[in-house]
């Protein structure tokens, strides 16, 4: 009884977070956006702020769909906390990644054009959603994956590529390992004990 209480616990503190498929359109927006680098197709060589444009409007529709689906699928729950510390943490980390990313471009010469700034900073963001909620060893992985890419050479002046990839595949990738564990824990909860109530 004590580990079906205790998964319940865990469901209702984290059942926002795990709801990773919300993640997935980010994800693909970002890896989208730097297609057009690494292919001579016509439809992918227009102008960068139109190709953004282009882009966003489909993944916003989508993230909509996901957010529908949750609710639908899953249905909806209050947190206890405000969120507002989680934006809080968000906009920390948008600012300390666009400062690792400026950090790079000035040291390109000295790192031979390998973001490792950059990567150390969203390793780091791995480490810290491991260490919030140890289930979610995934994010061990992914901040390896992150650290280990930052050490290839890349071709110059593409930090922001760098960028907009590992997060996209780690938006993607965390976003689809946190939705299958959320789909275990509510499997396991209605396999779990049932009190009639009188």
């Amino acid at each position: 009884m004590e580990s079906y209480l205790a998964r319940v616990r865990y469901l209702a503190r984290h059942f926002s977070a795990l709801q990773g498929l919300r993640m997935v359109p980010l994800g693909l927006f970002l890896l989208a956006s730097e297609l057009h680098r690494f292919t001579d197709h016509p439809l992918l060589q227009y102008k960068r702020a139109d190709s953004l444009l282009l882009l966003a409007v489909p993944l916003v529709g989508a993230y909509v769909l996901v957010g529908r689906y949750y609710e639908r699928r899953f249905g909806s729950a209050v947190a206890q906390r405000s969120a507002g510390g989680d934006a809080l943490a968000a906009v920390g980390l948008l600012c300390w990644l666009l400062a690792a990313g400026w950090t790079d471009a000035r040291l390109e010469a000295l790192f031979h054009s390998r973001p490792v700034i950059t990567g150390l900073t969203l390793g780091t963001w791995g480490l810290m959603i491991w260490g919030r909620r140890r289930e979610r060893r995934h994010y061990l992985w992914l901040a390896a994956i992150a650290v280990a890419a930052s050490l290839l050479p890349w071709p110059p002046r593409t930090q922001a590529g760098y960028m907009n990839v590992v997060l996209g595949v780690a938006l993607i990738a965390g976003g689809v390992l946190d939705h299958l564990m959320l789909t275990r824990l509510v499997r396991g909860l209605g396999e779990g004990p049932h009190v009639e109530v009188p």
